[in-house]
């Protein structure tokens, strides 16, 4: 985002701190989603837009002032996947330390059994390294057990070096197998055995 005196270009429209103070008007309430996956840029952006409107705004998004209940930021730095364009995990722990934000650990979409092996699986991989960035805590499950639950099946593990094309086989063998096993063993919610149709 350009500083102070720069324009935003419209076709028609308003330019630079005009154009600043009609989006602030227009939108009284911002909200980021996926937020581990925005860059320095996505965020300057919306700063300007939510902060109070003055001629000149500051140098550093993370000294604008903001009101509150305009800005809202809702993510998971554990998820943050695009490093490549420029996502900053140090943004969003930036931003957490300065708009004291609501942390959330029950997971509403999962069941016990799928929770448990995540659990056990994350806790180890990313655990409380400090050099990792990413503060880990076990997800807690809402929904209760849907009668007998399948197994969390661990695919492929720990594999001797070999090419990306190998592993590859590997894995889609593996998963024919258990979509195979499945079919044949395994029964859903209301009795009715799995079909490839589930997989």
């Amino acid at each position: 985002m350009a500083r102070a005196g720069a324009t935003i270009i419209g076709v028609g429209g308003p330019s630079g701190p005009e154009a600043r103070a009609e989006l602030h008007q227009r939108y009284q309430r911002l909200l980021l989603d996926e937020f581990q996956d925005t860059d320095p840029l996505q965020v300057e952006i919306a700063c300007l837009i939510a902060a109070d409107c003055v001629d000149v705004p500051a140098e550093d998004w993370a000294d604008m002032a903001v009101g509150g209940g305009r800005l809202f930021f809702v993510g998971d730095a554990k998820q943050s996947i695009y490093r490549f364009r420029r996502a900053d995990i140090d943004i969003f722990t930036a931003v957490g330390q300065r708009h004291d934000p609501a942390r959330l650990a029950v997971n509403f979409r999962s069941v016990p059994g799928v929770l448990s092996a995540a659990n056990a699986a994350f806790s180890v991989l990313i655990g409380d390294d400090p050099d990792a960035g990413i503060p880990y805590a076990d997800l807690t499950g809402h929904r209760g057990a849907m009668g007998e639950e399948p197994p969390v099946l661990l695919l492929g593990g720990p594999q001797p070096a070999a090419s990306a094309a190998s592993l590859r086989q590997q894995e889609s063998a593996h998963l024919a197998d258990v979509a195979v096993r499945a079919k044949h063993s395994w029964t859903l919610a209301g009795g009715r055995p799995a079909s490839y149709g589930d997989m």
